[in-house]
């Protein structure tokens, strides 16, 4: 950002963009990660706004028009109090966004945790019925495996029990 500063109203013009730009940049209010928000996009262009005035006052513009110095301080003040209640709306705009982009982010991270804790214990009961399933079959290999010598102790067990009974 260079641009020549010929008189005392392009030296505060410049200080106020400097300040403006300094806030902006070094706040908590600004998430560069937005698409929305183009912070430098705004610094761009009130640096064009300045240059412009400043080239119009080095050609004899604004400031020499009635050659009254409390005219061309007015109009400066009324351009500092333009910018800076342009650079306040866009700060509580900025603000805005962030906070309810936290308030939605906690909300979106409230319901993926509680998905995720469902999802953990569907994942946990089919995980346990799984190794029912696997226990029932090593039980059942292991019968077969006995072959019928384990059947026909099975059957002469509940013979002596109905002979007892």
């Amino acid at each position: 950002m260079v641009f020549p500063l010929h008189n005392a109203a392009s030296l505060s013009l410049f200080l106020l963009l400097l300040c403006i730009y300094t806030v902006l940049h070094d706040s908590d209010l600004i998430m560069t990660n937005q698409p929305n928000i183009n912070v430098s996009l705004l610094f761009d262009q009130l640096e064009e706004e300045v240059q412009s005035k400043v080239r119009g006052e080095a050609q004899g513009g604004e400031g020499e028009l009635t050659g009254d110095p409390e005219w061309a301080l007015n109009q400066e003040r009324e351009e500092h109090r333009r910018l800076l209640a342009e650079s306040h709306s866009t700060s509580l705009d900025l603000r805005w966004k962030l906070q309810h982009g936290e308030k939605r982010w906690g909300r979106e991270r409230a319901e993926l945790l509680e998905r995720f804790n469902r999802e953990r214990q569907e994942w946990d009961g089919s995980m346990r019925e799984l190794h029912r399933k696997m226990e029932r079959v090593r039980q059942g290999r292991r019968g077969k495996q006995r072959g019928g010598r384990g059947a026909v102790v099975e059957k002469e067990r509940r013979k002596s029990v109905i002979r007892q009974g």
